[in-house]
């Protein structure tokens, strides 16, 4: 375990571990693209964390005043023969996704949103069919909805991905890409949408904090919007598919996904 550094304000707290990713912003964790790095009179993040990461989070209000989100596409993972995880007690993703999409766009179309789903039943959509929707219904966000799976049954919690920053390996590794793609024109929006998305879930469900993450998933890496990726539980953790079995817990993580994208709305008229 590395060092720490405290920084507090009014407003927020803080947290950098030397030589490590992990960012600890208000209690919830993030990945940063590179390690936080120590020297003898000063500690240093990257250029990219520091504008795409930091940035949004410390001002968010600055990052986002004035959009309009208007239209919001909920994405619900898998579908039709790709039935994505298969967890304890036969419980599949594709049809624990629908339902989750389902009550969130219930609950926001509520609040007066325009909501749309890329699927609406059992069938499958290719994924390049799924951010080209998107782009057709001119999301403002773009949210697609998965739960996890593990070989280690053990493996629990909660973990939500924004897309990879250019120059840099995704958090769970590989090479560095040095590409940039559609999807990184909103950096600083995809870090700020994965933050509240992932607060208000962990609000609303006791679970594991696994991190707001990067990678390079298509659904990501094509969105023609602010995008993230929810990863909202383990169901080869006996405990989490039991839970996701339940219509509760189906609604609360609703709850919690619907007040994610309702506190990022906030920041644009703020």
């Amino acid at each position: 375990m590395g060092m720490e550094r405290v920084l507090r304000s009014q407003y927020s707290t803080v947290v950098f571990t030397s030589g490590s990713r992990k960012l600890r912003f208000n209690d919830t964790l993030l990945w940063l693209n590179g390690p936080t790095q120590k020297g003898s009179s000063s500690w240093t993040i990257t250029r990219y964390d520091s504008e795409a990461m930091l940035d949004p989070l410390l001002r968010p209000s600055a990052n986002v005043r004035g959009d309009d989100i208007a239209t919001i596409v909920l994405d619900p993972g898998h579908g039709g023969s790709d039935s994505g995880a298969i967890g304890h007690r036969r419980v599949y993703e594709k049809k624990a996704v629908l339902d989750v999409a389902k009550r969130t766009r219930d609950i926001l179309k509520a609040q007066g949103l325009s909501v749309r789903l890329t699927r609406e039943s059992d069938y499958f959509i290719p994924l390049a069919k799924r951010t080209s929707l998107a782009r057709q219904w001119g999301a403002d966000l773009f949210i697609s909805i998965h739960f996890n799976a593990a070989a280690n049954s053990s493996v629990s919690g909660i973990e939500t991905y924004v897309c990879s920053s250019p120059g840099f390996a995704s958090t769970m590794g590989g090479r560095a890409d040095p590409r940039t793609y559609k999807g990184n024109q909103f950096d600083k929006k995809n870090t700020l949408l994965g933050y509240y998305l992932h607060r208000g879930m962990l609000k609303q469900v006791k679970a594991i904090d696994r991190g707001i993450k990067h990678a390079r998933f298509e659904v990501l890496r094509s969105a023609p919007c602010p995008a993230a990726l929810l990863e909202c539980g383990f169901i080869t953790n006996k405990s989490e598919a039991a839970r996701v079995i339940s219509r509760q817990h189906r609604a609360t993580l609703a709850k919690g996904i619907a007040n994610g994208i309702m506190s990022y709305i906030a920041k644009t008229d703020s």
